[in-house]
């Protein structure tokens, strides 16, 4: 009977397998690093992950599935600090730390979801990591997570590759959240559509330039128009120096059909620019040519998709007229030699100044005058009232704001 867990080739949360290459090697080459990449972490949020528990057996994996509490089981996500932990570790390895850990918490409870993809395999979606609170993981402190799935403690706990608590400095990383419509370079997304990656990775966003694409065109006066641009907003992306698989894992991010900074309030970071991106050109490693250094910084730039700065004349001006309104108004029935006043601002609704109003028509049988003073028309009739047919009214007056025309009349 055995159990294994599978990480995607590209994920960067890893388990049984955090150290991939040979690690003497790189001690060898960098002393104190024999852990390899490790991960900045500062918000339980921080990272989204997925992995699949294979089993010999359908039986096997029947206990997988039967574990009691919630759609995932009573599988738990557990932080252990430090950064010691071997790839998997026993059931009595467990009883020796069960005092120590810091936190755990049963996936389910987390946001998370499990479900059976064949007869021998379950796949595990994680939106968190259960960092704790408390104070027990100190600044600056590593920690790994150890996979605790429930009825198979005796096969063995799965460990994770090593992250570091960075409390209290998150400027120069971010959290990257990265997902497709199909499944994608080892990920599963069609399963599920709320299953994505995130990641909190030591990556920033610098020195935008703003290529841009225009069309212009000289009139006859000497002057130029432009009739037509698109500006661009393209960011340097400045990283720390990555192993071979992290490279790997970065470039696969940029893949996948939808690739954000993420702007949730909660994840702290201080971007110039939080939002959708895409690669721009070339993504290059820059190795040091030396002793065959094992680790590079990535230089490549990165397009601002919801950046938008374009020019474009054969569109259409968008019509504001809606944002005024007018009421006909009324004097009753008219009387011969009367004068009347008509509050105009009673009849106009609008947030727009300032407002003109003016005389645009009168009934020149009944109206002697109509005149306007400040929001007030005074209307003086004629005595006695002249015959002819009726006009379209007693009295019209034109409104106008900002290139906006409308048209009020008062009946008497």
């Amino acid at each position: 009977m055995a159990y294994r867990i599978i990480s995607p080739e590209f994920s960067f949360v890893r388990f049984s397998d955090q150290h991939l290459d040979d690690a003497n090697w790189l001690e060898s080459m960098l002393p104190g690093a024999e852990l390899g990449f490790i991960l900045p972490a500062n918000h339980p949020n921080d990272f989204a992950y997925q992995f699949i528990v294979e089993a010999d057996t359908e039986a096997e994996i029947d206990d997988v599935c039967n574990s009691n509490g919630g759609p995932a089981g009573a599988a738990s996500m557990v932080v252990y600090p430090g950064g010691a932990l071997p790839e998997t570790i026993s059931l009595s390895e467990w009883n020796t730390i069960t005092g120590t850990y810091t936190a755990d918490e049963v996936i389910a409870g987390m946001g998370g979801s499990r479900i059976r993809i064949s007869a021998t395999q379950v796949f595990f979606y994680v939106p968190s990591i259960p960092l704790p609170t408390d104070g027990t993981i100190g600044c600056g402190d590593c920690f790994q997570l150890i996979f605790a799935p429930n009825n198979i403690f005796d096969y063995g706990f799965f460990v994770s590759n090593v992250f570091n608590y960075q409390c209290d400095n998150t400027d120069y990383t971010s959290v990257i959240d990265y997902y497709s419509e199909l499944d994608e370079a080892g990920f599963l997304y069609c399963i599920a559509p709320t299953v994505k990656n995130r990641a909190r990775l030591p990556i920033y966003l610098t020195r935008p330039t703003y290529p841009d694409v225009e069309e212009s065109y000289r009139l006859s006066n000497g002057r130029y128009k432009t009739s037509k641009s698109q500006v661009r907003k393209i960011y340097e992306v400045i990283t720390d120096n990555f192993p071979v698989w992290v490279i790997e894992c970065l470039r696969a991010v940029f893949i996948h059909d939808s690739v954000f900074i993420e702007d949730e309030p909660t994840l702290p970071q201080t971007m110039p620019y939080q939002g959708e991106i895409v690669k721009e050109g070339a993504f290059d490693p820059q190795y040091v040519p030396y002793q065959n250094f094992p680790l590079a910084n990535v230089a490549f730039k990165v397009v601002a998709v919801d950046y938008g700065l374009s020019k474009n004349n054969c569109g259409e001006c968008t019509d504001y007229s809606d944002t005024m309104t007018v009421t006909d108004g009324t004097v009753g029935t008219a009387a011969p030699g009367t004068v009347y006043n008509v509050d105009l601002s009673a009849l106009v609704d609008t947030c727009c100044s300032p407002t003109a109003y003016s005389v645009y028509f009168i009934d020149a049988r009944k109206v002697a005058s109509a005149i306007i003073a400040g929001t007030i028309v005074t209307i003086t009739t004629k005595n006695p009232f002249l015959a002819g047919p009726p006009p379209v009214a007693f009295v019209r007056i034109q409104v106008s704001c900002a290139g906006i025309i409308k048209y009020l009349d008062i009946t008497g």
